[in-house]
């Protein structure tokens, strides 16, 4: 079953810096997903008079089973200025949204035997939450797991800290950001954008041994995915959920 509509109320909303959004909701009648799909928010607005409706897809933020005690928690960032983000602004807790879910099929679904290299930018990183907490893709699996998200600054970055917590090397890539260190905050930090930080990972890195997982905009997964291939990595060890473009499973 997929697409059916539900409303749902909010449990908690938040901003952090940058324009992101953090929101938690609980669905009238709860209903079951998988880490990595996602659902559409039906965004309700005025322009010149006349009414606006239209849907918003955002990854599901937290697991299945985390989600049926705090909430279903998303991640969003919309565009300064649109009516996405004047809808959010004035959405408070209590209020109640119309969603549809769940959707999608981007998931981990590597052979134990090899490694697992997740890469994120921005909200990109809701669906890696998601796997981290949940008990179907079982992380602790597989030899090794790696983390690398790309954002500006690190106050821009939620769920700061998660991912170590459950024993996943992490690694913040902030393009407008230095001096930090790992010492300093007890974060992995690395000065410079995703592509860059990949480029510099030492020349044992076992980049055939290692599947890809990437999630963002478009224009980041083309970039990474262009890079990987001179790494020699496979395009069928390269899988995407791109923000701009139809979701596909795996790279063509």
């Amino acid at each position: 079953m997929a697409g059916r509509t539900y409303r749902a109320q909010i449990k908690s909303i938040s901003w952090l810096p940058g324009g992101t959004c953090l929101l938690s909701i609980h669905p009238q009648v709860a209903f079951r997903f998988g880490p990595g799909q996602f659902l559409s928010l039906k965004v309700s607005g005025r322009q010149e008079d006349h009414d606006h409706s239209f849907w918003r897809t955002y990854s599901f933020a937290n697991a299945f089973e985390q989600a049926q005690e705090s909430g279903y928690e998303f991640c969003m960032r919309p565009r300064p200025q649109s009516l996405s983000e004047i809808y959010l602004r004035r959405l408070k807790t209590g209020d109640w949204v119309e969603v549809k879910a769940p959707y999608g099929d981007f998931g981990i679904k590597s052979p134990e035997q090899r490694g697992v290299c997740m890469i994120g930018t921005g909200t990109g990183i809701s669906p890696f939450r998601a796997f981290a907490q949940s008990k179907d893709c079982a992380l602790q699996n597989y030899p090794f797991v790696h983390a690398v998200f790309g954002f500006k600054r690190l106050e821009e970055v939620p769920f700061l800290g998660e991912f170590e917590n459950h024993g996943i090397k992490t690694v913040y890539a902030l393009s407008q950001e230095s001096g930090w260190s790992l010492d300093q905050i007890g974060l992995e930090i690395f000065t410079g954008r995703v592509t860059e930080y990949l480029a510099s990972l030492p020349g044992d890195y076992p980049w055939s041994e290692v599947d890809f997982y990437l999630c963002g905009k478009s224009q980041m997964i083309q970039e990474v995915k262009k890079f990987l291939l001179t790494k020699e990595v496979l395009p069928e060890n390269i899988f995407f959920e791109s923000f701009s473009v139809p979701a596909q499973k795996k790279a063509a």
